[in-house]
This record gives structure tokens, sequence and C-alpha cells, in this order.
């Protein structure tokens, strides 16, 4: 009888190599995806601020002319 441990040592790198794959995915996605979230935040937060701002300054400017 003959048993190929190759064959056997090749899928079990595999298996290893993909769960180190998907464990190296599931830490990082979630850390992207909150980054994403964040900056479109602030960017959205900062373009509200810019907009009062703006209008505020295009009121002085019609009360002085």
């Amino acid at each position: 009888m003959y048993y190929d441990y190759g064959e056997s040592m090749s899928y079990r790198l595999r298996i290893i190599a993909l769960s180190g794959l998907l464990i190296i995915l599931g830490a990082v996605l979630p850390v992207c995806v909150m980054l994403y979230l964040s900056w479109s935040q602030t960017i959205n937060t900062e373009q509200q601020q810019l907009k009062s701002y703006a209008q505020i300054m295009i009121t002085r400017a019609h009360v002085s002319v």
C-alpha cells in the first residue's frame, strides 16, 4: 500500500494559507471600513461648516454695500 503524503501536505498548506488570509482580511477590513466612514463624515461636516461660513460672508457683503 502506498499513501501520498505530498498531496495531503499540499492540501494542508492551502488550508493554512487560506485561513491566514481570511484572518488578515477579517482584521483589516473593519478598520478600513471605519476609516472610510469617519473620513466621509468629517468631509460632510466640514462642507456644512464652510457653507454656513460662506453664507455669513455673503450676508455681510450685502449689508456693507
